[in-house]
Order: structure tokens, then sequence, then C-alpha cells
């Protein structure tokens, strides 16, 4: 997993803080570019480029797919930092070549930027364009540089997601929600039916696997769509927001295979559990604001429950 930069951009004086880890590793290393990047499953963003004269042709907003970025190299798992001194004299990495000759990087330094729960972040990177050498007392203070900046953006992370489940949270939907979908979608509000029958028979630990895979689940759902993004608003209430309109076929399709996964419990309950589904559509025209689409979709959610529990409820 790694975190969005939409979510990292609403971080508190995250553009401050990323400035000034440039300035401290440019002291390190004043001879070299120094720069963050960013990674997700599809692609690397360079978010902060220093001041630099080298001839490495990287900007700030430079987009790459992630199997082509050098920082991809990393074993983010070790959280070991990555060194090449003379890439183009060893022309090993024949996968990712055409990037090196198009930023026109020979030497690089990678310090992987990691959350303490493995959540990957990016890299802090130096290069030159020409073959250098890298001290331990340079990688040792890059990686103190990095260490610090990763714990500011885990107190950060922290206030945008739940804490049980890791989806992001209230806060978070409000903050970010027309920059989520700003051309309208679909928009689910999902309650576990039965939940308190689980906690009252199991207790409080069941109650808490149930909501974390319930979870996990929702995410499997989510996280194949582009853009859909999946929080949970309190108790055993979730939202999924899909940035798109899908045929009624489709949506219909995807509702009854959540259905079917929702209702699977055998191997932490062996009660009865399922869920509910509210489904709204909607513009994006601004008219509307995020409580009061909440306010909507919790109406069919009502209304799915009030049929029987277990289905879902369309409001277009």
């Amino acid at each position: 997993m790694s975190i969005s930069t939409t979510e990292v951009y609403k971080y508190k004086n995250f553009q401050a803080l990323a400035s000034d880890v440039i300035v401290l590793a440019k002291e390190v290393m004043p001879d070299k570019i120094i720069y963050i990047n960013s990674l997700n499953d599809q692609t690397q963003i360079t978010l902060k480029v220093s001041e630099h004269n080298t001839n490495v042709t990287l900007e700030e907003g430079t987009e790459i797919p992630v199997e082509a970025a050098i920082c991809n190299k990393i074993d983010y798992a070790k959280g070991e930092p990555l060194v090449y001194e003379d890439i183009k004299g060893s022309r090993a990495l024949t996968d990712i070549q055409s990037t090196i000759d198009s930023l026109n990087v020979n030497a690089y330094l990678g310090v992987p930027i990691v959350l303490s729960d493995g959540l990957r972040f990016g890299t802090l990177c130096a290069a030159h364009h020409e073959a250098q050498t890298f001290s331990d007392k340079e990688i040792k203070l890059l990686q103190k540089i990095a260490n610090m900046f990763s714990y500011y953006l885990e107190l950060e992370h922290k206030a945008y997601r739940d804490a049980l489940t890791g989806l992001f949270n209230y806060q978070y939907l409000h903050t970010s929600f027309h920059e989520l979908a700003p051309n309208g979608g679909i928009m689910m509000m999902f309650d576990l039916d039965h939940f308190k029958s689980v906690n009252d028979t199991y207790g409080h630990l069941v109650g808490n696997r149930v909501l974390q895979t319930f979870a996990y689940k929702l995410r499997s759902f989510s996280d194949p769509i582009v853009g859909g993004t999946a929080f949970r608003l309190g108790g055993d209430e979730f939202l999924l927001i899909i940035p798109k309109t899908l045929e009624p076929i489709g949506l219909t399709a995807l509702l009854e295979q959540m259905l079917e996964t929702f209702g699977k419990w055998e191997d932490i309950v062996s009660m009865p559990l399922t869920a509910s589904i509210g489904v709204i559509h909607y513009d994006g025209n601004g008219h509307q604001t995020i409580d009061d689409l909440l306010k909507i979709v919790d109406k069919a959610l009502y209304e799915a429950k009030e049929t029987g529990k277990n289905c879902y409820t369309i409001v277009s």
C-alpha cells in the first residue's frame, strides 16, 4: 500500500516541510540535485526538486510509470537505501534504461520514506549526471532527514485515517470530497445488519475483527476502481465513492457481488451477518454539499434496511 498524492497535499504545512527537507538534504550534498518522489502502485510523481547545477533533467510534477522508476528498485520492506554510483558505466538496469537516459541520471541515492506500519510514501533522493561517490556519512544523514520527514507524514496520515480499519475517515471525506469526484459519480453507504448482536454474543474484540474484515472486503472492491475511495464513517457505517457513473447493469452486478461477499463470515462468526447498501448518483455540479449527499444516501440506506436488510436501494 502507498499514500496517495491527493491525501498528502491535504496535510497541514506539507509544502513547507517538504521544502525544509530539501534544504537540509542540500546542506549535506550541495553538489547534487535533491528531490522527493511519491510512489503509488501505478505512478511515480516528483513532488519537490532542489535548485541545482547538474544536468539531471528532472522537474517538479514529473510523472512516470512506477515500473520504469529507479525508486521502485528500492526494497521498502527492508527500508535500506539504494545506491548507484555509476549507472551508465554498469549498464545493468536495462528495464529502466530509458528513464535513466531521459533524466540523464548517472549517480543515484534513494532513501525510502516509509511509515511505521510499512505504508510506503516514496523516497528522498540525491542524484548527479556524472558518476559520484556517496560517503557513509552522507547516506546516514540523508536517512536521518528522511526519518524525520516520515514522522511528520505519519502524524498527518493518522489524522485522516480510521485507527481501527485504516480506511479514510469523516474528516478526510469533508476536506477532499470535491477533489475525489469533481465530475460526480456514485456514492454507496453500507451498514452491517445485526452487528450489535455480534458484539453482544462474541464481544467487542470479535466485533472489531468483523469491522476490519469488512474494511478489507470493501477495499477489494474500491481499489481496482480508478479513483474509488472507501471510508469508515463510524461504528459499522462505511462509505464508498466511485468518481464515475456505471451503467445500470454494471452497477447492479457490482452490488449483487458486494451483497454476496458481505454475507460470508463463517471464519469469524457463525450467526447471520449481512450488509445493507444505500446508493445514489450525483452530478458534481457543486450545488449539493457533502452533508446534503450524506443525508440522501443515508435515507437510501434506511430504505434498504426497512425493506428487509441484505439488499440495496438506488436513488437516481
